[in-house]
């Protein structure tokens, strides 16, 4: 198959960790990229379909991320999926280093991010919690490998839809990732008319709230 090279910036501590990782279990960086791109460009575009980012956001999201200390490198993938990427990039007017930069967050999956997203830290308690029916993993340690790269983030997704209601790439990340954000709406982008009239209506409820808080009658103590 034919195939090209992209660049990516991606932070540098993501970076550092996922070459420690792949370098520890003897995988090929490029090869599994290219392995992830395949699968994950498909429900990139699924999740994003019918959305676009603005420019006000993109403008946004690409300051963030470049305060994330980023360093640039090649990757050798297949020729369509470099194509479907860009497409789904350029259609959704998306910032690809985001996504690229999610790719190696979600691979990486530390402990602390799947704590803060509610996530359990093995497989066992996303089986129990969910719908879905494990099919068992193989005893043989080759077809075992090859069980889990069938899709990489199988269990990832699973906790995302039925716990959180959300796809991989639409769940919102701590305020330190916003660089990794795939899509924003123009209200959560500091500066924006949009942002300064949603925080007057979340005042506004606030203040509601309380009020409504102060004025409710007291309950009576009963012995």
């Amino acid at each position: 198959m034919e195939q090209t090279k992209i660049t990516m910036k991606i932070s540098k501590p993501l970076l550092h960790k996922f070459n420690q990782q792949i370098d520890s279990v003897f995988i090929k960086r490029d090869a599994l990229l290219n392995h992830i791109l395949k699968i994950e460009v498909d429900k990139f575009a699924e999740e994003l379909q019918g959305l676009t980012l603005s420019s006000k956001a993109r403008r946004y999201i690409s300051g963030e991320l470049k305060r994330l200390d980023t360093t640039t490198i090649n990757v050798v993938v297949d020729k369509a999926v470099a194509i479907k990427l860009n497409s789904v990039i350029k259609q959704c007017n998306l910032v690809r280093d985001a996504f690229a930069n999610r790719l190696f967050m979600y691979m990486l999956s530390s402990d602390r991010l799947l704590k803060w997203l509610e996530i359990p830290l093995d497989v066992r308690g996303i089986i129990s919690e969910s719908n879905y029916v494990n099919a068992e993993m193989p005893t043989s340690p080759l077809q075992a490998v090859e069980f889990i790269f069938s899709d990489p983030f199988f269990y990832l997704r699973l906790a995302a839809e039925q716990w959180l209601d959300s796809g991989l790439y639409l769940l919102e990340l701590p305020d330190n990732f916003v660089g990794l954000t795939c899509y924003m709406e123009d209200k959560h982008v500091p500066g924006t008319v949009e942002h300064e009239e949603y925080q007057e209506k979340l005042a506004i409820m606030w203040d509601e709230m309380e009020l409504g808080f102060l004025n409710s009658p007291a309950k009576k103590v009963t012995k």
